[in-house]
């Protein structure tokens, strides 16, 4: 066996070995996360990768369909007055939310104004009555 081709390796591996220590890699600093931020410091390499990019805003989009629109019979409360007259003035919106008892709208009823006058006259005559039914004992 030739001697050279084992001094061409002992010179290869002695070679190769005088070569420098690479360096140690730095450990990039960790991410700050500051409530729903993510924020990196600077110089970490995760910002080489992150671009800037300009927005647009979008075109006004218009499409024509056929359609009908239907009520949720299952999602309609109907409301409807004791009394005929016109509303004057609406105390609550389409869609927000009202708790029983709540004003809706306000009536101008002649209806209501003749039957509140036919209360007040029933408790005038409820109240005559039971005058004369104490003096009769």
């Amino acid at each position: 066996m030739s001697t050279r081709p084992l001094a061409f390796l002992l010179c290869s591996l002695l070679l190769s070995a005088c070569g420098e220590a690479p360096e140690p890699v730095a450990e990039a600093p960790a991410p700050i996360m500051q409530g729903q931020q993510l924020r990196y410091p600077a110089g970490h390499p995760q910002l080489k990768l992150l671009t800037l990019a300009s927005a647009e805003a979008a075109r006004p989009l218009r499409i024509e369909l056929p359609a009908r629109l239907v009520w949720n019979e299952e999602r309609t409360q109907r409301i409807y007055p004791s009394f005929a007259g016109r509303v004057t003035a609406l105390r609550a919106d389409v869609g927000q939310q009202v708790s029983a008892g709540s004003t809706l709208a306000v009536l101008a009823s002649p209806e209501f104004g003749q039957a509140q006058s036919e209360t007040a006259r029933a408790e005038t005559d409820e109240r005559l009555a039971a005058r004369n039914l104490q003096r009769q004992r």
